[in-house]
Parts: structure tokens; sequence; C-alpha cells
């Protein structure tokens, strides 16, 4: 039991969907920013976002408006997943139980966490196939519905683009958000987003 409980600690570790060594060139002060948030797991805070535009040369303000898309696009999102699959929902149902449904939903708000990152950056490629085979390991064994997770990831990327695209139009940061979440998609899934 004791070498059961170890491997999965291992697995643990190793199930990152952020990969902060893929952002070793950045300015050592930005690099920090990283790892502290991805440490603690929260968004990066307004200033923060502010140095990374400097940074990227991406407008702050639609940085910024990445932040406030987190949690309108996760309902959505959410809502989507349970009109398209109600079946996870129901009794004996993978999303039953509010622990797991509410676990899917962190999942969904750390992949935008870290897809933030990523665009604040502008570097879409932020993990890595060891790293989510690791995790998609985990997830086989923790018996979360994948196919449920990969269309409310495609619901996420789509969403929040079409959210951003409707209020700043076309831009280099769309381009880098949807490049993020097609990257996370078939690191994941083994396909790019379908929207």
């Amino acid at each position: 039991m004791v070498d059961g409980n170890s491997n999965l600690q291992s697995l643990i570790r190793r199930a990152k969907v952020f990969n902060v060594d893929l952002f070793g060139d950045l300015p050592a002060d930005l690099l920090q920013i990283l790892v502290e948030a991805n440490r603690c797991k929260h968004q990066l805070s307004d200033p923060e976002l502010a140095l990374f535009s400097v940074y990227s040369n991406l407008p702050s303000d639609q940085l910024l408006a990445l932040k406030g898309l987190v949690d309108p696009c996760v309902r959505e999102a959410r809502s989507a997943l349970a009109l398209q699959h109600p079946e996870l929902f129901v009794a004996g149902g993978a999303l039953a139980t509010p622990e797991r449904a509410e676990a899917c939903w962190r999942d969904c708000e750390n992949f935008f966490r870290v897809v933030i990152y990523a665009v604040a950056a502008a570097r879409p490629r932020f993990s890595d196939q060891p790293s989510i085979d690791a995790l998609n390991e985990l997830y086989q064994l923790m018996n979360v519905p994948t196919d449920g997770l990969a269309f409310a990831l495609s619901q996420l990327s789509a969403i929040s683009s079409a959210s951003f695209e409707a209020l700043y139009g076309r831009s280099p940061v769309l381009a880098l958000l949807q490049d993020s979440f097609d990257n996370l998609h078939e690191l994941l899934f083994g396909g790019s987003v379908k929207s």
C-alpha cells in the first residue's frame, strides 16, 4: 500500500499543466512571478500583467480583460457541457457528485489560468508531453471523464475567443489565446481544439 501511495505521489508531482522550465529565458523577475503564481495557483495580479505587457509588447488592457473572462467563460462552458452531456450529471454519472463536478471546473479554471500566463509571456506552448502524459495517467486513475473534459476545454477555448474578439477584434492577444488553448488540447487529447 505504501508503494502504491508513493507511486501516486510521484505521479501527482509529474502531472503538470504548466512547465516553468519552458520559460527559463524570461527575465529573472518575470520568471519568478510565474514560478510564484503557479506555485500558489493564482492568477497574475494587475501589476504583474502590466510588467508582462511591457515585456511582450501586448496591450495591458487586453491582458487584464482575459482575467475578467475566466469566471463567465467557465460558467458558459459548464452550461454547454450539461446540455451536450447530461448523462455526466445524473446519478451514476462521472460528475454527479458536487465534489467531482467542482474538481472538473477547478481544472478548467486552472487551464485558463496557465493559458493567461502563456499569453502574457507570449509563449503559447507552456507544457510538455511527459508532464501531460502524467496528468492523463492521473485522470485515468481517478476516472475523470476525459471526453467531457475535452468538450469543456474546447468550449472554454471557443467561448473565451469569441468573448475576447467581441471586445477587441482580431489581435495578437487573441491569436496567442487560441494558440495556447490549441496547444493544450493537442497535448491533452491528441488534437487541436474543435469548436
